[in-house]
């Protein structure tokens, strides 16, 4: 239980706050209520800032009926109070919640009688939530502590994390069901395992075995995380496309699947579905990646040893704005399975996930890119770029494959300068072949076109002249970009990635050294081998 006042000393609740202190602890609670004891680890009675951390307090507040003498003696006016009527009343907070501390300070605040300082200390101890989790991440961060997992890696690979348990960005749904599927250790019914240490005992460690093979373009990651409803998405239906289980051995047979309240999931509890071990309803243990009012120290896992197949590599998030972020994952055939987030790779900042190198020799850079997913803007950007640095206001010039624009080219002059755009061809292109091409400081794009015997006919489509992306002593930054143009990471896939360089005067291109980050998988060529580029 507590009280609060103004900090303006003529205001009523300061004037008669120890009337207010009195009533609380003597009157009301120790005469009336015989609280005479203090609770271990708490003082009966102290300032907010030497009070445990609680999840909410009772308020009292005071209200006053005042009665007052006014004297004129024919040149001036005195006022003097001659009776006070006090009464003792349940706090009335910020939007009509009454008897709460927290919103009884809200308010105080809202009215200016509280600094944003003061009002952050009474927020330090009452955490206004339903499990202090804010006030205990503090604590944990003050003493050098965080929450976390360490996970078997010959039999479990990170896919998805949040907060404290985020390893790293979540791979988007081809990749997922790469790993999850194709590279899964328990190949008849891949295993995800989720851990949740702040969930309840029986589910800090939950298994999921799925029974049916994942439907082309569902995306059940993105479900797994996200999704909630009254009904069920098709692709994951409980005791159809999943079971649940306690243990690893229990998924891997099948043995003692979780059961279900009345015998139904539900979907608005993501993952769980509020079932458990013997089917009694538990509540509040779901944990939608954009939802911080839900379980927040949360990681899934997939059954696939981490150092075999999928192999993530390094991205640089260029950071113009607030979203850009993303992973990159290649396959043992070179294949780059990559996500990008970010507002636009456009106006005088991008906002992108980019996967690069070093570079200073003219090159010539080919690659596929496909199974574009989750693309929510026909302005969403992936392709080839070439960037002076990983300065967000760098110049640029980059060939892409558009949400639904085409293929289009783009870039900026200088640095600091507002983008440029020179055009689009084959509006509505889901898939292409990309190639750019860079003679000293002159930049030419070209679309390719696959035939059924595995040729590729290129076409050129731009060519622009730009220095400025040689000027940090002819070093420069090359490879591949990803923008969704929104919050949400899209999956690009790219294929048959390579980076060739070029000499002067010499009529041929002679392979260069492999870059660190991305290995090419062949040679470029006219002719294309399974979908990579080789020579004839």
């Amino acid at each position: 239980h507590g009280l609060a006042w103004s900090n303006d000393v003529n205001h009523h609740t300061a004037r008669y706050k120890a009337n207010n202190l009195f009533f609380v602890s003597m009157y009301d609670h120790m005469h009336q209520r015989g609280y005479v004891e203090n609770i271990p680890g708490m003082p009966m009675c102290a300032c907010m800032d030497q009070m445990p951390i609680v999840t909410r307090s009772d308020c009292t507040q005071v209200d006053l009926t005042e009665d007052w003498e006014v004297v004129f003696d024919g040149s001036a006016f005195t006022g003097r109070l001659t009776k006070v009527e006090v009464d003792f009343n349940a706090c009335r907070g910020r939007n009509n919640r009454n008897n709460d501390l927290w919103a009884y300070a809200a308010r105080l605040y809202d009215e200016g009688r509280m600094t944003a300082q003061q009002f952050g200390k009474v927020g330090r101890v009452l955490t206004n939530d339903q499990n202090c989790y804010h006030a205990v991440e503090n604590a944990k961060a003050e003493n050098g502590f965080v929450t976390a997992y360490k996970h078997d890696v010959d039999n479990w690979t990170f896919v998805a994390g949040r907060d404290e348990m985020k390893l790293g960005e979540h791979f988007g749904r081809e990749a997922f069901n790469t790993a999850f599927v194709d590279q899964s250790l328990n190949e008849a019914n891949p295993i995800i395992m989720r851990i949740c240490p702040d969930c309840a005992e029986t589910h800090k460690r939950i298994y999921y075995r799925r029974l049916t093979d994942i439907p082309d373009n569902f995306d059940l990651l993105h479900n797994i995380l996200y999704y909630r409803s009254s009904s069920g998405q098709a692709g994951n239906i409980w005791n159809t496309d999943f079971t649940l289980h306690s243990t690893y051995e229990d998924a891997v047979s099948g043995s003692n699947p979780w059961l279900c309240p009345n015998n139904s999931f539900d979907y608005g509890a993501t993952f769980y579905g509020q079932c458990s071990p013997t089917g009694a309803r538990i509540r509040n243990q779901r944990s939608r990646f954009h939802d911080y009012f839900e379980k927040n120290n949360v990681a899934y896992y997939g059954n696939k040893a981490e150092d075999e197949g999928l192999q993530v590599i390094e991205t640089t998030p260029i950071k113009g704005r607030d979203y850009a972020g993303g992973v990159a994952l290649k396959a043992d055939d070179g294949t780059i399975y990559m996500t990008g987030s970010g507002r636009d790779i456009w106006s005088s900042h991008d906002d992108f996930n980019y996967l690069s190198e070093d570079a200073e020799e003219d090159l010539t850079v080919i690659v596929h890119a496909g199974d574009i997913s989750v693309s929510r803007s026909s302005w969403s950007k992936s392709g080839i770029m070439f960037r002076s640095s990983l300065e967000t206001n760098a110049a640029h010039y980059s060939l892409f494959l558009t949400g639904g624009n085409g293929i289009c080219f783009q870039g900026r002059l200088t640095t600091g300068s507002h983008p440029q755009h020179w055009g689009c061809t084959q509006s509505g292109a889901k898939e292409a072949w990309l190639k750019v091409e860079k003679r000293i400081s002159t930049y030419t794009s070209f679309t390719g076109t696959e035939n059924g015997e595995g040729v590729i006919a290129w076409t050129q489509v731009h060519s622009r002249n730009i220095p400025a992306i040689e000027e940090n002593g002819g070093f420069y930054r090359v490879g591949l970009g990803i923008s969704s143009a929104s919050y949400w990471a899209q999956e690009v896939v790219f294929s048959g990635y390579s980076s060739e360089s070029y000499f002067f005067p010499s009529a041929s291109p002679t392979v260069s050294a492999s870059p660190t980050i991305v290995k090419p998988v062949a040679t470029q060529s006219t002719i294309c081998n399974g979908g990579v580029p080789s020579r004839a």
